[in-house]
C-alpha cells in the first residue's frame, strides 16, 4: 500500500530574487510550478527513484509567493518517500536562500520531519518535530484532537 507524503518547501528571499527563481523552476510547458527535472535532469523515467528518491512524479503541485513576495512556498505529495536528493541539490545550487522543508506521511506521525538550510550554506540540517503526531496533523490541515477521536472510534469498531 502506498504511503502518501505531503511536502512543503519554503524558500526565503526578496521579490527581486524569488520571482526569477520561480520562473526558472517552472516546467518548460509552464504546467508545473516546480520541475524536478530542472533541478536533477533525468534521461528516462526509470531513473526517477535513483536520482530523485521517489518512485513517481509528485502530485498536486501548488505554489504561492506570500509575505510581500519574500517567501516562495511549494506544496506537493509524493509516494513512499520524500525527494531528498532534489532538496539536497537545490540547497547546493541555490545556497543564497534560506530554505525549509516540512514533510509528513498520511499516517500522521510515523514519517515526518523538517530540514532547514540557512542562507550562504548548502547544508541541510534535519530536525525531528517535538510532537510528531500534532506536527503531521497540522501539515495535513487536520485538527489533532479530531484525528485522535476518529482513531479511537475506528479502534473501538475493529
Amino acid at each position: 500500500m502506498n504511503q502518501y507524503i505531503k511536502n512543503k518547501l519554503e524558500i526565503n528571499g526578496t521579490p527581486e530574487t524569488l520571482n526569477p527563481l520561480a520562473e526558472k523552476l517552472k516546467s518548460d510547458d509552464g504546467n508545473d510550478p516546480l520541475s524536478f527535472n530542472k533541478i536533477i535532469p533525468l534521461n528516462n523515467e526509470s531513473e526517477m527513484e535513483e536520482k530523485w528518491g521517489i518512485p513517481s512524479e509528485p502530485e498536486e503541485m501548488d505554489w504561492v509567493l506570500y509575505h510581500n513576495q519574500t517567501i516562495l512556498n511549494y506544496e506537493f505529495y509524493t509516494n513512499d518517500n520524500i525527494p531528498l536528493p532534489i532538496f539536497e541539490k537545490f540547497a547546493k545550487t541555490y545556497p543564497e536562500y534560506d530554505m525549509k522543508v516540512e514533510y509528513a506521511s498520511d499516517d500522521y506521525g510515523e514519517c515526518c520531519g523538517i530540514y532547514k538550510k540557512e542562507a550562504n550554506s548548502s547544508k541541510l540540517v534535519f530536525e525531528e518535530p517535538d510532537e510528531p503526531f500534532e506536527f503531521a496533523c497540522l501539515l495535513w490541515d487536520r485538527d489533532p484532537d479530531e484525528e485522535k477521536a476518529e482513531r479511537m472510534i475506528n479502534e473501538y469498531e475493529e
